[in-house]
């Protein structure tokens, strides 16, 4: 996802967004993780992801997918998952370094 007003930005290199985008929406999860953790059902957690979503949306963040070469804005439900799989994987990197004393 991008800034809104950046209007170069769908014309920057994949490595570009996707280190300075996702590493804004890591943080975001991180700072939501106990509260992702809490939540017992997938129901819930689905609800929270569309929650951060929809903030992020509204600070004016676009989600971005790659179609036939070119990145066009993501489908709701794939900004969703994008946001739910960001959850699992900072909880799962966390965990990690827990283990490994990091």
């Amino acid at each position: 996802w991008i800034s809104k007003g950046s209007r170069s930005s769908l014309f920057w290199p994949h490595f570009v967004l996707c280190h300075l985008q996702n590493m804004r929406l890591g943080l975001i999860a991180e700072s939501q993780l106990a509260e992702y953790d809490e939540i017992a059902n997938r129901q819930d957690k689905t609800k929270l992801a569309e929650t951060t979503m929809t903030k992020m949306k509204n600070a004016g963040v676009r989600f971005l997918a790659r179609d036939s070469g070119y990145w066009e804005l993501a489908a709701e439900r794939v900004a969703r998952e994008r946001v739910s799989s960001t959850f699992r994987t900072v909880r799962d990197r966390l965990k990690l370094n827990q283990g490994t004393g990091g």
